[in-house]
């Protein structure tokens, strides 16, 4: 059971799902900010990112802590009705990310930019059904599971990937500008777990249990990560050589436009990471196991009386005997999350800017909206500071802000979306993110 629990923590480890940080769409002094909008025109005419120090953390989960969890006499409990309640019967998703710029030249005059990044991302989704923890919470002979067959279904899938970026804006006219980043792709590492099956303990006094379906596993980059032995392990040095070679491609886009209104009125829209990763079969390894091998055909009471070995009632996943993949070959192609941004700018003053943005990202058919409010302070050219609030679907109380710190030639930023009302009450937050970074700052492109 160990080694199936060590599978587990790994997946819920890993990370990019592109679900963004909102505040980062309002940062005209931050180069990243193109990341979300290629269109956008940054303050400074030469930016290097420090390698390695621009990383994005990004989660969602699709209830908060405070949620399922109580206490009572001093005693902590998880409300079961209310979870089940906050279930949907199908793909409950819980996903997390992060994402690094490993290296980051941006370049930006009046006309025209360009932008050259190489970027490495890592994103793990969980989607179950939510009758999985009738019997994990519950127990399988709870009065309305006891008896009754039922059907589980759960994924659990992580990918690492690297992506080689060429992005340029341009303007088209006084008022607009359009940009387009083009994303090329390379997947490093892949795992996935799929359980598709039923489960029904038929007699509480027997435990005489049964189980039916399969589980299957497939990676590539991680080795023969299932032993003879039937042993979860990872090869570290295959882990290693895989981030070196280009096997999987794949490419995505981004597209984007700003418009000025009037001096002060700004509207933009993009469109993030439209695209796929397709796998090479050839260096796959696939594994699949019959769920069935952990039947449980009951307990004889003569047995007990007599004084009898007998077997544990609880079925064993230690049972289970992995094999290669038997099953039809095909290709596995990875759709990347893709997101969709509309937002707008007003500026007050020189130095303060009010903003606000639509975003919609869409995972594998599921959709992830949210609403963000901005206002920002620039004190200087290497100081500002800002205030968000963002809702979403999960919660209407987000709040986070912006800090930007620096001297001529240096920058410092830390942003967040909703870290600020997470520090203060964190166990009624389903969703975190932030974005943390440094860049050397050249000159000053040129205003409108």
């Amino acid at each position: 059971m160990k080694k199936y629990l060590i599978i587990a923590f790994l997946f819920l480890g890993y990370s990019s799902f592109a679900q963004q940080v909102n505040t980062l769409f309002f940062q005209n002094d931050v180069a990243q900010s193109q990341q979300i909008n290629p269109a956008r025109k940054m303050d400074s005419k030469w930016v290097v990112s420090i390698p390695v120090t621009n990383i994005g953390m990004v989660a969602y989960n699709e209830f908060s802590f405070s949620d399922i969890y109580y206490e009572q006499n001093g005693q902590g409990y998880i409300n079961q009705n209310a979870l089940n309640n906050l279930l949907k019967p199908n793909n409950n998703t819980q996903l997390s990310g992060l994402s690094s710029e490993i290296l980051g030249i941006y370049h930006q005059t009046d006309n025209f930019g360009f932008r050259v990044s190489v970027n490495y991302g890592l994103w793990q989704r969980v989607v179950y059904t939510d009758n999985m923890f009738d019997f994990l919470l519950r127990g399988p002979a709870a009065p309305g599971v006891l008896g009754q067959k039922q059907e589980i279904s759960a994924l659990i899938d992580g990918i690492g990937y690297v992506s080689v970026n060429l992005g340029s804006n341009f303007k088209v006219t006084d008022k607009l500008t359009l940009g387009v980043t083009l994303k090329f792709l390379s997947g490093t590492h892949q795992l996935k777990a799929q359980a598709e099956g039923s489960f029904m303990q038929k007699d509480n006094t027997s435990y005489d249990t049964e189980v039916d379906g399969r589980l299957t596993f497939s990676g590539y980059g991680l080795g023969e990560y299932i032993d003879e032995e039937n042993n979860f392990s990872v090869n570290e040095m295959d882990a290693v050589e895989s981030l070196a070679e280009v096997k999987n491609y794949g490419f995505a886009v981004d597209i984007g436009a700003t418009y000025e209104l009037t001096d002060k009125w700004t509207i933009e829209s993009s469109l993030i990471s439209l695209g796929a990763i397709r796998w090479d079969d050839r260096d796959q390894i696939k594994y699949d196991s019959d769920l069935a091998a952990i039947n449980f055909k009951g307990i004889d009471i003569n047995d007990i009386m007599g004084g009898n070995e007998v077997t544990s009632p609880i079925p064993s996943l230690d049972t289970l005997q992995f094999n290669n993949f038997e099953g039809e070959e095909k290709t596995d192609v990875t759709v990347m999350p893709w997101t969709f941004n509309l937002g707008t700018s007003f500026k007050f003053t020189k130095s303060t800017t009010f903003g606000a943005l639509y975003s919609q990202t869409v995972f594998d058919k599921t959709v992830f909206p949210s609403f963000t409010l901005h206002a920002q302070q620039k004190l200087g050219r290497s100081f500002g500071i800002g205030l968000s609030y963002s809702a979403d679907k999960q919660s209407l109380t987000n709040f986070g802000g912006m800090v930007s710190v620096g001297f001529p030639g240096f920058q410092m930023y830390f942003i967040t979306d909703n870290l600020l009302s997470a520090a203060v009450n964190w166990e009624k937050s389903a969703t975190a993110n932030l974005r943390f970074g440094m860049n050397l700052k050249f000159g000053r492109s040129k205003k409108i």
